[in-house]
């Protein structure tokens, strides 16, 4: 049995209310309990999210230079070295097979992880090392972070986001023995638990302003 624990994290303070009740979906039973701790450890992680930009570099103030997870680039040089990127949506499905295929099936390095972008037909920016997909409005990034291996996937897709964050956080927490838990907001949409091996995975939704881009990153065991 997966237990979600329902998190409602205010935007103007570190208040959180959770509430509990029970819910089914997909025909599996999760129980909603409170966990103070986890409520915690998920709204830290949004936070740290909002600092890795997976697949979307940030600009710095410093020489109007481009800050990637490669270090800073010259955005001159990041845009001429951007290939096509294709503008076709996700389903739900969609978006956990790729999940599914490029992050959890190589875990827990991330080893195989450039073959399989590679198989799917993706073209790598040399300048910042994400890929992108030439068909789908689809990017990763395979690049360590903190002295962690991680795999970064951003998407487009018009589902809702709380059922992409259930969908691919069951799909992170179902091999898991016992009964792994997985840290949702229904509000925003976010999600947070781990996997058999010591990854973490963390999903969020509104990348860039964009309402139906989203990202969810998966970090390999410490």
């Amino acid at each position: 049995m997966i237990k979600l624990i329902a998190l409602k994290l205010p935007s103007m303070n570190l208040g959180i209310t959770i509430s509990e009740r029970k819910i089914a979906m997909g025909g599996i039973l999760a129980s909603i309990r409170t966990k103070r701790a986890l409520a915690l450890r998920l709204l830290l992680a949004a936070v740290g999210l909002a600092a890795l930009a997976a697949c979307e570099p940030t600009t710095t103030a410093t020489g109007g230079m481009v800050q990637t997870a490669s270090g800073p680039v010259d955005p001159a040089a990041m845009i001429a070295n951007a290939p096509p990127m294709g503008t076709a949506l996700l389903d739900q499905s969609d978006a956990l097979l790729a999940y599914q295929t490029i992050c959890l099936d190589t875990l827990p390095r991330f080893a195989g992880a450039e073959e399989v972008v590679k198989r799917r037909g993706m073209a790598k920016n040399p300048t910042t090392g994400t890929w992108y997909d030439p068909n789908r409005e689809l990017s990763v990034n395979l690049l360590p972070r903190g002295g962690r291996p991680v795999c970064s996937i951003v998407f487009a897709s018009n589902e809702s986001p709380q059922m992409l964050s259930l969908t691919l956080g069951i799909g992170t927490a179902s091999g898991r023995q016992g009964s792994p838990e997985i840290g949702i907001d229904p509000e925003r949409g976010t999600a947070s638990t781990s996997t058999d091996s010591g990854g973490e995975m963390f999903f969020e939704t509104g990348i860039g302003g964009r309402s139906n881009l989203h990202r969810v990153v998966l970090f390999g065991p410490r």
